[in-house]
C-alpha cells in the first residue's frame, strides 16, 4: 500500500511591481490640496466670466443701429477681453494641475500669481498674503515639492 503524498502548502502571494509604484500621494500637504482646489475653482470662474461677459459685449458690438463708437471697436474689445479671460483660465488650470502633482514650477508660478492677488483688497490681499506665507515658510511644503 502506498502512502499518499502530503498536500503541499499553497504558494506565497507574489507582490506585483505596479502595486508598490501606484500608491496614492499621501505625502501631499493639506494646504497644497486646498490651494489646488481653490485655483481650479478660480479657473472655472474665469471661464464663466469669459462666457458671461462676452455675450452682451458681442451682441452690442454687432448691432449696427446703435449710436456710439464704430463696431470694430466693440469687436476688438470683445476679442481682447475673451483672450485675457481665457489666458487667465489656462494659467490657473496650470497652477492647479502643477500643485496637485507637486511640481516645483507650479510652486514658483503660484508665488507669482499670489503677488498679483495683493492689490485686490480685502479678499485678494488676504488670500495672497496667506498663500505667500504658507508656500514660503512651511518646511513640509518645501520638502514635498523637493521630493516630488
Amino acid at each position: 500500500m502506498t502512502d499518499a503524498a502530503a498536500p503541499s502548502p499553497p504558494p506565497a502571494p507574489v507582490e506585483s511591481a505596479t502595486a508598490t509604484t501606484a500608491t496614492p500621494r499621501n505625502d501631499r500637504p493639506d494646504g497644497v490640496v486646498l490651494l489646488a482646489i481653490w485655483y481650479l475653482v478660480l479657473a472655472g470662474g474665469a471661464f464663466f466670466a469669459a462666457c458671461v461677459t462676452s455675450i452682451p459685449i458681442g451682441l452690442f458690438s454687432f448691432a449696427s443701429h446703435m449710436p456710439g463708437p464704430p463696431r470694430f471697436l466693440g469687436t476688438a474689445l470683445f476679442g481682447f477681453g475673451l483672450l485675457f479671460a481665457m489666458a487667465c483660465m489656462i494659467l490657473l488650470l496650470a497652477v492647479a494641475w502643477g500643485l496637485w502633482h507637486l511640481q516645483e514650477w507650479a510652486r514658483v508660478l503660484l508665488l507669482f500669481v499670489s503677488v498679483t492677488h495683493l492689490p485686490f483688497f480685502p479678499i485678494g490681499t488676504a488670500i495672497g498674503v496667506v498663500t505667500l506665507w504658507y508656500m514660503g515658510t512651511h518646511d513640509d511644503v518645501q520638502r514635498a515639492f523637493k521630493t516630488a
